[in-house]
């Protein structure tokens, strides 16, 4: 008897979920997506270098009614920096990353570790995203398995973004050839799901946070700070140096990149100047009403040989004037920087083909104003960024500022529901279960055997999903159910673990008749609104499924 309440109760309820979930899917169906794929530390020299080698069909086959187009990441390149600032479009002057790697608080005048910018960093991505960085770090073939659920995820959510860390790992230890490679095997992957995803709605980003620079003499920073600096300096982290005094900036500055210790050093000399050295050379900027000037006798950027006068540009005509030149926008980028209130009271900088030294030792990096370091990557495509869909150079922090902003909305659907038959034929027993979601990351279960051996067993439960990535969801509920005596509180744990039209469901339960064990496996194939899965659960069990 209790079995059919429980069983009935969960058809009625199920039936109310599936109308609801019908006119959901059909109101939400016009809707357009957005990917969003975050390719890390590939500049656009290193990219158009894949393009024309044939690496990359797939990207190519995407973007085929697209633009790529050329845009520079803000000084010093680096995800942090302009990861924190994607949303707001601020610039290096206003709030955000740094550095590589710490720096000091101007107002605290507290140490702002590299560890808490590499959580905050973490943190700020898209939750299921998080453990991308992971993968992108030493579990490559984990990161390549999240792109085959992409097409799902994109079912499910109007915004998904998805990062491809690997190229920076690759590129820092085993050089650009390398990070080329890695760059072929996303492509070699996104070309499998392709095919699945409904390119007339799906507007995508596809965009390189910074670039990657060749280099072959590793430069020991510390000891050179040490050396020319001595106790005037109270911190430093690249690219910034904090002095005890700080009227000692100049003569800092000074010691440090007239000899060239580092290939650019550079210094606020008053409320609207910077001066600085480049190549051992000298140069000031000024700014009045958001344009710069820049004035040097040796020219050590080379700007004069572009027909620069020493004219005030703002930052977007200095960009269009130097976006093929080895320099790009570095007339901003290093004064805005320097405006930072948390800046340094000197910064400084190596370029190609010097990098700082560590351990492992790097053989490429991007630590410099070069293009190789700034200049990246931007492709476009997609009904909605009509906007975006110009040749113009930009600057990558304004990325998302012609973005209509409910396209970058998300959208938190309630979960999916689920409808099983189950039939084991050694026993002849056969088990009725039923999932209906009230909300996001909720959901109800009720499971009932109605014939066979355990006939008249039944259980009930709710779930909450409490970790979640691109390939795994984890699942922990309470509930009670029907024992070999009687009914009693029960506890469980599901992981499903999905990888295209695979699911797999290892599930651990504790009631009254002790801990049990199990796993369920579905092959799920489109069928309507929904999916039609072939399960096989745990024992010789098998059985149909319909999710939607």
């Amino acid at each position: 008897m209790r079995a059919h309440l429980v069983l009935g109760v969960s058809v009625v309820l199920l039936a109310i979920a599936g109308s609801t979930a019908s006119h959901a899917f059909a109101s939400h169906s016009a809707d357009h997506r957005l990917l969003i794929v975050h390719l890390d530390a590939v500049s656009f020299e290193t990219f158009q270098e894949a393009l024309a080698e044939g690496l990359l069909p797939n990207i190519e086959k995407i973007f085929s009614d697209g633009v790529l187009r050329p845009a520079l990441t803000l000084f010093p390149g680096s995800t942090p920096v302009i990861y924190s600032r994607l949303s707001s479009g601020v610039a290096n002057d206003g709030p955000g990353a740094l550095g590589i790697g710490g720096w000091r608080d101007a107002e605290t005048m507290e140490w702002v570790s590299e560890f808490s910018v590499r959580a905050q960093l973490v943190a700020s991505v898209p939750r299921r995203a998080q453990s991308l960085f992971a993968y992108g770090w030493i579990a490559f073939p984990l990161a390549e398995a999240t792109i085959f659920n992409l097409p799902a995820l994109l079912e499910r959510y109007r915004v998904v973004e998805t990062c491809w860390f690997a190229t920076d790992t690759i590129g820092h230890l085993e050089g650009l050839e390398a990070q080329k490679a890695s760059l072929a095997r996303l492509d070699r992957t996104l070309g499998r799901v392709v095919h699945a995803l409904d390119l007339e709605r799906l507007n995508v980003i596809l965009y390189s946070d910074h670039g990657m620079s060749a280099a072959t003499e590793a430069v020991n920073l510390a000891a050179i700070i040490r050396q020319v600096l001595g106790d005037a300096v109270a911190l430093a982290s690249y690219p910034n140096i904090y002095l005890h005094e700080s009227d000692q900036a100049a003569e800092a500055a000074r010691l440090l990149g007239e000899p060239r210790h580092f290939d650019l050093v550079a210094y606020r000399r008053g409320p609207s100047t910077v001066r600085g050295y480049l190549d051992g050379y000298l140069f000031e900027i000024e700014e009045e009403y958001g344009a710069y000037s820049y004035r040097s006798e040796s020219d050590p950027f080379g700007y004069a040989r572009l027909g620069y006068d020493g004219e005030a540009l703002d930052a977007d005509r200095w960009l269009t004037l130097t976006i093929d030149h080895p320099y790009p926008g570095a007339v901003p980028n290093i004064y805005r920087y320097l405006q930072n209130p948390n800046a340094g009271d000197v910064m400084f900088a190596l370029n190609p083909p010097r990098l700082p030294e560590g351990f492992p030792q790097f053989v490429a990096h991007h630590y410099g104003v070069r293009n190789t370091d700034l200049l990246v990557p931007v492709l476009i495509r997609g009904p909605d960024l009509e906007q975006l869909l110009s040749e113009e150079p930009f600057w990558l922090h304004q990325l998302y500022q012609k973005v209509d902003v409910s396209l970058l909305t998300p959208t938190f659907k309630r979960e999916e529901n689920r409808l099983s038959v189950v039939f084991q034929p050694s026993t002849g027993a056969l088990r009725l279960d039923a999932q209906i979601s009230p909300a996001y990351r909720w959901r109800m279960a009720g499971e009932a055997t109605v014939a066979g051996q355990d006939a008249g067993r039944w259980g009930a439960y709710l779930e909450r999903e409490v970790v979640a990535d691109y390939l795994f969801r984890l699942w922990l509920g309470v509930g009670v159910t029907q024992g070999a005596n009687d009914w009693s509180p029960s506890l469980r744990a599901t992981l499903e673990l999905d990888l295209g039209p695979l699911r797999v469901s290892p599930q651990l339960s504790l009631n009254q008749d002790g801990w049990q064990r199990g796993v369920r496996v579905e092959l799920a194939f489109r069928l309507g609104p929904g999916r039609v899965a072939v399960t096989q659960a745990q024992g010789q069990q098998l059985g149909l499924s319909y999710r939607w």
